[in-house]
């Protein structure tokens, strides 16, 4: 005898629901991030800022902005340049501070997690599940927000880790 049992689990909003679609190619299947020069795609390494802003450029619909942000860490002609500017000057992507953005470095899931719901015009009230996030956490909205549309999920423990970093597979 076979018994199955369908529960109703957390459910993912729309992206037009969210104004995401307003931004974002959602609904054209591109590609939006890239293997490497040598033919490899690294899965397990960690993505890089760099790498997370020439992703969301790439899904980016208008890229026709006047780039107002630059960083001093940034030269014009490297292969992000163009999509680190651009989310910086329309808000998307902050720096890390003294006009640096840091693009080499391992992009946490907190990080990660805002810049994407910078993309949205959506409420981030709601329940925190994590324990190792607290109200006081500069993140601590967005994560909240993005726990209530389904963007987010944390470890069977009951934490999300915000310092963690993300993997390319992930």
């Amino acid at each position: 005898t076979i018994s199955v049992t369908f529960e109703e689990g957390e459910q993912v909003i729309d992206p037009d629901e969210t104004g995401v679609s307003d931004w974002l190619n959602t609904a054209d299947h591109i590609v939006y991030l890239n293997g490497y020069m040598d033919g490899i795609f690294r899965p397990d390494d960690n993505m890089t800022r760099a790498e997370v802003a020439q992703m969301f450029y790439n899904l980016l619909l208008n890229k026709n902005v006047a780039a107002m942000v630059s960083f001093t860490d940034v030269p014009a002609d490297a292969w992000y340049a163009d999509a680190v500017n651009t989310l910086a000057s329309i808000g998307v992507i902050k720096g890390v501070g003294n006009n640096q953005f840091a693009p080499d470095r391992a992009i946490t899931r907190a990080e990660f997690t805002v810049i994407a719901m910078r993309f949205a015009e959506l409420d981030t009230s709601g329940e925190n599940i994590f324990t190792d996030v607290s109200a006081d956490d500069w993140f601590y909205a967005q994560v909240v927000g993005s726990i209530k549309y389904g963007w987010i999920t944390g470890y069977e423990d009951g934490t999300f880790r915000p310092n963690n970093t993300i993997t390319r597979a992930e």
